[in-house]
C-alpha cells in the first residue's frame, strides 16, 4: 500500500485497460483504495488484495486480466480480485494502478494480459530506487535493511 498511497495522488484519473472508460481515485489509505466509476458508482478495494498481488502473479508469466460482468475465466486476475470485492469486476480499475506504480506489464491485445514486472525491469524504469519485499516500502537500491520494518534485504 506504501507504493500507491506514495505513486497516486487523489484524484487521480485512469483509463480503463480497453480505453473505453475512464475512473477516478477518491482514496488510498492503508484500510486500500477507492474508485468511482461511471456516474457516482464506487467500488472498494481492500489493501488486503492488493497486498496479495504479487503473490498471486509470482511465477505465472503473462495472466488474462478477465474482465467480465459475470463469472470471470479460471485463473484470470478478474477472478482473484472478486474474491475480495463480493463478485464486483474491479480488474479494469486495478490493472491501470498496478501499471503506473510499475509492478506490471499490461498486453492490451486480445485477449487482454498481465504479467509482474521483473527486478532487473524495474530497475530499468526506477533507477536507484527499489521496494522492501516485506513491506512494500520505496528505499535507495543500495539499503540492506528496510528502514521500515527492519528486514534485511
Amino acid at each position: 500500500m506504501d507504493r500507491i498511497m506514495k505513486l497516486i495522488p487523489l484524484g487521480s484519473v485512469f483509463e480503463t485497460p480497453s480505453g473505453r472508460s475512464r475512473f477516478r481515485v477518491e482514496k488510498v489509505g492503508l484500510d486500500g483504495v477507492v474508485v468511482r466509476v461511471g456516474a457516482g458508482w464506487f467500488i472498494r478495494i481492500p489493501a488486503e488484495c492488493w497486498e496479495g498481488i504479487p503473490d498471486f502473479l509470482r511465477g505465472r508469466g503473462w495472466v488474462l486480466i478477465g474482465a467480465t460482468h459475470g463469472k470471470p475465466p479460471s485463473g484470470s486476475f478478474d477472478e482473484y480480485l472478486q474474491r475480495f470485492t463480493h463478485g464486483t469486476s474491479a480488474v479494469s480499475y486495478v490493472v491501470p494502478i498496478l501499471e503506473k506504480i510499475g509492478l506490471v506489464q499490461v498486453d492490451r491485445k486480445r485477449p487482454q494480459k498481465i504479467r509482474l514486472v521483473s527486478e532487473e525491469d524495474f530497475l530499468r524504469m526506477h533507477g536507484d530506487e527499489k521496494f522492501c519485499p516485506n513491506c512494500d516500502a520505496s528505499i535507495p537500491v543500495s539499503s540492506r535493511f528496510c528502514p521500515y520494518c527492519g528486514v534485511k534485504l
